[in-house]
Order: C-alpha cells, then sequence, then structure tokens
C-alpha cells in the first residue's frame, strides 16, 4: 500500500508499487526455480509462478484508493494499474473498500498464502537435499 497526499505524486505513487510488485514477483519465481528439483507426487504438479494470475497492490490518494497490479506474461511483468477501488469521500465509496478489502483478503488465504507456502517448502526442500543428499 502506498500513500499519497490529495492531488501528490500519483505518478510517483504508481512507480514505486510497479517496482515493488516487479521486485515481489522475481524472488517467487527464484523460489519457483530452486524448488524444481524436487520431485512431485503422483497427480501433482510442481507449482510455477503463472499459478498467481496477479500480485496486488493499493494506492491511496487523498480518499481515493486505487488497485494496482502486476502480472507475468511471458518473461516480462505487466502492471494494471489505476482501477478504483472506492472513496473514503462517502458511505458507499466505504462499504466498496470494505468489500473489496474482504475479496483481496479471500484471495490471499485461498490462493497466495497456500501457494507460496508450497513453493518456499519445495525450495527449502530443495536446498536441504542439496546441503544433505543423505537425507
Amino acid at each position: 500500500i502506498e500513500t499519497k497526499r490529495p492531488g501528490e505524486g500519483l505518478d510517483t505513487a504508481n512507480l514505486q508499487v510497479a517496482t515493488f510488485l516487479t521486485a515481489h514477483l522475481a524472488l517467487p519465481q527464484r523460489l519457483v526455480g530452486a524448488g524444481t528439483s524436487v520431485p512431485v507426487g503422483d497427480g501433482e504438479t510442481a507449482p510455477s509462478i503463472d499459478d498467481l494470475d496477479f500480485l496486488p497492490g493499493l494506492i491511496v490518494q487523498g480518499n481515493t484508493w486505487n488497485f494496482i497490479a502486476a502480472s507475468r506474461q511471458d518473461s516480462r511483468t505487466v502492471i494494471w494499474s489505476e482501477t478504483s477501488f472506492g472513496s473514503t469521500g462517502d458511505i458507499f465509496g466505504i462499504y466498496q473498500i470494505v468489500a473489496s478489502l474482504q475479496l483481496l483478503r479471500q484471495w490471499i488465504n485461498s490462493t497466495y498464502w497456500p501457494w507460496l507456502r508450497r513453493v518456499t517448502q519445495r525450495a527449502a526442500t530443495a536446498i536441504q537435499l542439496r546441503d544433505d543428499p543423505a537425507g
């Protein structure tokens, strides 16, 4: 989440969040790569960075909340920005923000965290096998 005062630095905020999201996509990509040496079980597939459709970010400028996301297309990061999330300027906008944050929390709990846990466990297992091949 990046915050700015009304009328200040929206371009800077977009750049800051886009830079963070790009870097944040790079780390899981390295973890996925580290775990490729770990065999998968029957009926399982190894996790991929493509399993995550996007990584979310928020920019709050004054009363306005904007959603920004990063996704991967081939080997490049694509930034999707400036979709309004709502505004704290009125009660309807506040409800929009709360509902959107609840949906985002649901996605984190059901998709992102399980995926990240699996990726980090596989990377840790790969390092453990590399450092102690005897088990």
